[in-house]
């Protein structure tokens, strides 16, 4: 796993990548509302693509930091992530 797609404690850049749900697009003001995005308020999207169940990875592995994390996108809902990322 590298570090520029994960969100490592120790990233040399702030990008990093998120998977979200679109509930509504504004088509004409150019706003793409979801319910939640792992993201600083006003951080600038720079890049957005659909998701393809395909093109995930079958047998993949984690870092120690990050194995009590959810598996899936459907089990974050819920999750305590206050225990784990220190929101500011």
């Amino acid at each position: 796993m590298g570090v520029f797609s994960t969100r490592a404690p120790a990233r040399p850049n702030p990008i990093m990548s998120s998977i979200i749900k679109v509930k509504s697009i504004a088509y004409k003001e150019g706003i793409i509302y979801t319910s939640f995005i792992d993201a600083e308020v006003n951080s600038p999207v720079l890049y957005i693509k659909p998701y393809y169940p395909m093109e995930r990875v079958k047998e993949c592995q984690v870092p120690n930091w990050c194995k009590n994390w959810p598996t899936w996108y459907e089990e974050t809902i819920g999750f305590d992530w206050k225990d784990v990322i220190n929101f500011k």
